[in-house]
């Protein structure tokens, strides 16, 4: 049987992106196994201690999970899916709202309700957690506290913290985009229609974002996204995650990917179906 590896423990968003998948591919007989941070993932599907790994890759609200981007420019992985799924957060306290003291949430929770947190609780004090469930798992540490946490663990235990709150996202379409990946690159099928790279510039010569911009457009081909990312290395080196529509088996596709590949290092992430 298969190993799957997410953001653990069970019950968090990344846990219900991996059991989607799951449930979009029957004939795949796999157990989960769930990693205390996206690091750890990482390393598990590099280390060839699973077959496939599931990460949060972008929010309609926080943006970009820097985590996940540094992983897949450092470790030898490829995307093979994505999937979107739709986000309700909550909040849970036993206590009325004047009285909390503390609140504790993960950092890519909070980036999702921070009017929430801030127009409402300004002088309590915000405690970052491991995830969603663990958030939830220490609500009770004192009489003052309270949690951000899923809308499926309120409906669960609503009836325990009567000053609860069913959703607190900043926006009412909140979703985050996962991505599948695996070490090997998948066959690519006549319906890929997305296309993910790594540009990065070794040298110090300028117009790399006007040369990525032209390969692209001259061949009338659309950038659905362009993010950079430091290298970690000099300030002001970055990387830059670029998203295309197209497959690599585009003849259109491969030009540009190759004239780009002429004066800078690109690293093909996958070609894969956009998510619905």
């Amino acid at each position: 049987m298969k190993k799957i590896s997410t953001l653990g423990p069970k019950d968090t968003f990344s846990d219900y992106a991996t059991q989607k998948y799951l449930a979009s591919h029957p004939q795949l007989e796999a157990e989960i196994s769930y990693q205390k941070t996206i690091q750890k993932v990482f390393e598990d599907l590099s280390n060839g201690n699973c077959e496939i790994a599931v990460v949060p890759v972008e929010n309609v609200l926080a943006g970009f999970v820097w985590t996940s981007l540094d992983g897949l420019f450092d470790f030898p992985v490829k995307i093979i899916e994505e999937l979107i799924l739709p986000i309700q957060l909550s909040f849970l306290s036993k206590i009325e709202h004047k009285k909390i003291k503390n609140i504790f949430v993960h950092p890519l929770a909070e980036g999702q309700c921070l009017q929430f947190l801030y127009v409402n609780f300004p002088e309590a004090k915000i405690t970052f957690t491991d995830s969603n469930i663990d958030s939830f798992e220490r609500i009770n540490e004192n009489d003052f506290s309270a949690a951000v946490v899923p809308i499926h663990i309120y409906k669960e235990n609503f009836e325990k913290y009567p000053y609860s709150l069913e959703e607190i996202s900043d926006c009412a379409n909140n979703c985050t985009r996962f991505i599948v990946l695996q070490k090997k690159k998948c066959k690519i099928l006549a319906d890929f229609n997305k296309t993910s790279i790594i540009v990065s510039d070794d040298s110090d010569s300028p117009g790399i974002l006007k040369n990525i911009a032209n390969a692209f457009s001259s061949r009338e081909i659309n950038m659905t996204s362009i993010i950079s990312r430091p290298t970690r290395r000099l300030i002001g080196k970055y990387h830059f995650f670029i998203d295309i529509e197209g497959s690599t088996e585009d003849e259109k596709v491969r030009d540009a990917l190759l004239e780009i590949s002429k004066n800078y290092t690109v690293k093909e992430l996958g070609c894969y179906k956009v998510a619905k």
